[in-house]
């Protein structure tokens, strides 16, 4: 484990309110994970700017050896655990299933960037391309963990406590009452979900939590990298995989599940390729069955 939680970390923060507060923020990580390059002659590019966090790519020369930089979103560890992110990330780098893990600083990490095409849902009825998919999950799912119990019911509990009753507002209390659950309707349903899942037989291993297109990479070697592990932790192994399935559906406003939702050819074929890798041998049609 000594492995996992030898990650350097530098004593900065970056100030991300202004374009030129982060660049000079960037660099100062840069300048520590990549010393020999030239601060003058570093270059930047903000890949995204959104609330959760801000991903910001930098480079010298050949962008090959092009760095991440990701800082933390405001209040983002109200709900997610950090520190279980970074040993996610060096345990799935180890276990050679995802990017390199190259240093935290105190509000953000450095890591390897994946070159590739990010996968879009329409590419994952492709079956070159989610058999891969499947592949690397079953790798992921392969890596050893020390925890038995699954972590989604702690995180839901920290989701719950920020939930708000009510708002001062007069529109977003309109939006809350007309077309969200109230508190009290998501307690149940989670305490619902915990006693429903309380005796089921999937084996608890590391798991994604959050396998959407957009974490999905496919490398320049065709085979498919998973990245951004925030919510990374132990849970049931069928949670990823219907997770996954549910994806196929999109994000557009009409979720269209007769259209897009994956028959049971795709399925079986797709749980085919997870079963050969994560237990090394050709499934049988019995164990493909039970899955599915």
């Amino acid at each position: 484990m000594a492995e996992v939680n030898s990650t350097p970390f530098f004593d900065i923060t970056i100030d991300a309110s202004t374009k030129e507060s982060l660049n000079q923020g960037c660099i100062e990580v840069l300048s520590h994970v990549r010393p020999d390059w030239p601060s003058g002659e570093v270059q930047l590019k903000i890949f995204t700017d959104g609330l959760t966090n801000k991903l910001v790519g930098g480079w010298h020369g050949d962008k090959k050896d092009l760095v991440l930089i990701r800082i933390y979103g405001e209040d983002t560890d109200k709900f997610i655990d950090r520190d279980r992110e970074k040993k996610n990330m060096k345990m799935m780098e180890l276990g050679g299933c995802g990017s390199k893990l190259y240093a935290a600083f105190k509000n953000g990490l450095s890591y390897e960037f994946v070159h590739g095409k990010v996968l879009e849902p329409s590419m994952l009825f492709d079956p070159q391309i989610y058999r891969e998919v499947a592949k690397c999950l079953a790798k992921m799912h392969k890596v050893k963990i020390e925890a038995s119990s699954v972590s989604m019911w702690n995180f839901l509990e920290k989701l719950l406590k920020l939930y708000p009753d009510n708002f001062s507002d007069i529109n977003k209390q309109k939006l809350l009452k007309e077309n969200l659950f109230s508190l009290d309707e998501l307690n149940e349903e989670v305490s619902f979900l915990r006693e429903r899942l309380a005796d089921v037989k999937s084996p608890v291993v590391f798991c994604h939590n959050d396998g959407m297109p957009a974490n999905m990479v496919l490398k320049e070697d065709e085979t498919v990298a998973l990245i951004d592990l925030e919510y990374g932790g132990p849970n049931h192994a069928a949670y990823d995989l219907a997770n996954l399935f549910n994806e196929y559906i999109g994000c557009d406003e009409f979720l269209d599940y007769k259209r897009n939702y994956p028959n049971e050819y795709l399925m079986k074929d797709w749980i085919s390729s997870y079963l050969a890798e994560f237990n090394g041998q050709e499934p049988t049609k019995d164990s493909i069955s039970e899955l599915y």
